[in-house]
């Protein structure tokens, strides 16, 4: 994903568990703190790091229920 300083993304990160307020992202020295459950707007840079996150983690659940049915 390519951008300019001034890309912004609107997303809403939904909370996975009570208390789950909020969630800590940064990207090459550039940190902010996301407010869970609403819409915030995120430069796209941040929002990058936070849709590889979801990836990795889809990725690793995948696996993880492979290696449980062949178990």
């Amino acid at each position: 994903m390519k951008n300019t300083k001034n890309d912004k993304v609107t997303l809403r990160i939904p909370k996975r568990w009570k208390g789950d307020d909020e969630r800590f992202i940064a990207c090459n020295g550039h940190r902010v703190l996301v407010k869970t459950g609403v819409d915030v707007e995120l430069d796209a840079d941040i929002a990058e790091v936070y849709f590889n996150s979801c990836d990795q983690r889809e990725e690793s659940e995948r696996r993880i229920a492979g290696m449980v049915s062949e178990a």
